[in-house]
């Protein structure tokens, strides 16, 4: 049997066909020609009955060919799901090896996948990044890293940086100036904690970022902690996170090589969801980065009224 990064690749292949919509344009078509002939009919004794019946045979048939395609595409939805049990039982080893490890090569796992980004793909994300942004409002990053996309968010005041392990976040304080350093506010975090984030603000966030740390993480934890993003973030706030986007067979594939968790997109959405998340993107790029953007309901509002005027400067 084929791997499922495998059929996922070939699933995907025949949806971005996009056979259903070209078959609905085909019946568009056929749709306006039968309108020609009527509109003859009407001035010429030209038969056309015949005609007529095979186009409207030929919409029915194409109609029926668009609901055999949708259910095949759901069977083979179902199949993956059938034969993918033993990615997801590997993804709870993964999960619960990142819960206490501050050695399980994290930091090298951050400087290798970062290598493989595309100069587009990094400009995007930090593009969105800067979306949410804002001096107005407090913000966090989880698992920082080296420092790379935290560098974006300078203009959040006050920046948290949170992970696992306080050893962790020692790399990214090397980026900055003594001064900003001092005005960052480190803390750690852990899987096991109830809640996780205890002693955090709440309802005070107006951005979270979370990069390389849900690509470590089970379905289930994913789901703890969005639950308790929401309750971190004002109303308004909004969230992106990385993740192992299994939706994508780049992201299956990391999945099978046990590097990542095996987290399909589809049903991550599912839980930002039901959580009452309004799900803004889930973007691709070039399958080595794979986020989403989510926003808590509501209307980002600050009292603040001025900013104190300051350049961060890196080292």
């Amino acid at each position: 049997m084929k791997k499922i990064s495998e059929l996922v690749d070939l699933r995907n292949q025949l949806q971005d066909m996009g056979l259903t919509k070209i078959n609905d344009n085909f019946e568009m078509s056929l749709s306006t020609i039968q309108k020609y002939l009527y509109a003859i009919d009407a001035e010429l004794d030209v038969p056309s009955e015949a005609l007529i019946q095979n186009l409207t045979e030929l919409s029915e048939k194409t109609a029926q060919t668009n609901e055999s395609f949708d259910e095949y595409l759901s069977d083979i939805n179902k199949f993956i799901k059938k034969h993918d049990i033993h990615l997801r039982e590997s993804s709870k080893e993964i999960s619960q090896a990142s819960t206490n490890n501050a050695d399980n090569n994290i930091l090298e796992k951050i400087k290798d996948r970062e290598k493989t980004h595309s100069d587009e793909t990094i400009q995007y994300f930090f593009e969105r990044c800067k979306v949410y942004s804002s001096w107005k409002y407090p913000g966090m990053h989880i698992r920082p890293g080296v420092g790379t996309w935290t560098r974006n968010l300078v203009d959040v005041d006050p920046l948290y940086l949170v992970d696992i392990d306080t050893a962790l976040l020692d790399p990214v304080k090397k980026i900055f100036n003594e001064n900003y350093v001092s005005r960052l506010r480190f803390h750690r975090i852990s899987d096991v904690d109830k809640p996780i984030f205890n002693g955090f603000p709440e309802n005070q966030f107006g951005f979270i970022l979370a990069t390389e740390f849900f690509n470590q993480k089970s379905l289930n934890v994913i789901s703890a902690y969005l639950k308790e993003i929401k309750r971190l973030l004002r109303p308004g706030g909004a969230c992106i996170f990385t993740f192992n986007d299994c939706d994508y067979k780049e992201g299956v594939k990391n999945a099978e090589n046990n590097y990542d968790c095996y987290t399909p997109g589809n049903e991550v959405r599912e839980i930002a969801s039901f959580l009452g998340f309004e799900i803004i993107k889930t973007q691709s790029s070039n399958g080595t980065l794979f986020w989403m953007e989510i926003k808590k309901s509501g209307k980002l509002k600050s009292i603040r009224g001025g900013q104190t005027l300051a350049k961060i400067l890196l080292k």
